[in-house]
This record gives structure tokens, sequence and C-alpha cells, in this order.
């Protein structure tokens, strides 16, 4: 379970801490100043913080590995529609209650210790892994790579095999 949920959560944490970066990419493309972009920054924040505390919920009463692939194709679609939609699926991915609640009382100091990791080394190295996307764009005007299905093509099928 936790070797499913890690690169999740790393994939939201690192494209989090990397899109801050080409910002101003959307700022050009749909002609919109730092206020309107902020807003769309924080529609994500706003989703993702509303969707987390459902999460250990929907994983009782669906199944953690359900909503997890859930949160996880649902990422994928929002990088590809929507912001709002991908803070959403993002805070399906994030909780650690997912992964408390796959391991006994006394196993979870084990298993919070990578999710822990993942959650902090993302952020310190998003910055220049978005620096190394938009460094790699043919022209200014073009639209930034995601990383998004970069990162979470493989995880999907790692969770697939998780029960």
């Amino acid at each position: 379970m936790l070797i499913s949920v890690l690169p999740g959560t790393f994939a939201v944490s690192l494209h989090n801490s990397a899109w801050k970066l080409a910002v101003a990419d959307p700022m050009a493309t749909f002609d919109v100043g730092a206020t309107g972009i902020s807003r769309v920054v924080t529609l994500s924040m706003i989703a993702v913080a509303m969707t987390m505390p459902l999460t250990g919920y929907l994983a009782d009463r669906f199944g953690r590995k359900r909503i997890y692939l859930l949160g996880l194709s649902g990422f994928l679609t929002g990088s590809l529609l929507a912001r709002g939609l991908q803070g959403v699926a993002a805070g399906l991915m994030i909780p650690l209650s997912l992964v408390f609640s796959a391991y006994p009382e006394e196993r979870r100091g084990h298993a919070s210790g990578p999710w822990g990791f993942a959650m902090m080394f993302a952020p310190a190295i998003g910055p220049s892994a978005g620096g190394l996307l938009l460094e790699g764009r043919d022209s200014p005007g073009q639209a930034a790579p995601s990383t998004d299905t970069a990162e979470s093509a493989p995880m999907s099928v790692d969770a697939r095999r998780s029960p």
C-alpha cells in the first residue's frame, strides 16, 4: 500500500511546487494579471483542503484503493481540463489517513516516515524540476510541459497491484 501511495503523494507535492514557476505562462496566454491567476491557485488550494478531510471517510466507505485510483485519474484529467478538479483529486491522494488505515497502530510510525519524506522532498526539488521543464520549451509562448502524465503513469500500474 505504501509503495503505491508514495508516488502519488510525491507527484502532487512536486507538481504544486513546480507549477509555481510557470505562473507567468497562463498569465500571458489568458491575458490575466496576478490577481486573476492567484484566484486559480487559491481555487486549487481550497479544493485540496476541502477534499482531504473527506478522504478517510470515503476510503472507509468505498475502499482505499478505489478512492486513490479515483484521485489519480482525477489528477491526470484535471491536469488537462481544470486546476480546480486537479485540486479535488489531489486531496484524495495526499491524506495520511490512507496510509494509516492500511497499517496496524504499532506499524503506523514506520509507514508515516517514508510518507513524510515524500511530502518534504518533492517541494525541495519542485522548483528545479519546474525550471528544467520551462527551459525545455522551444519558445517562450509555448505551454510548459506538464509533469503530471510523466509522474502519474507508473503510479496507475503500481496502484492496481496493491490490495
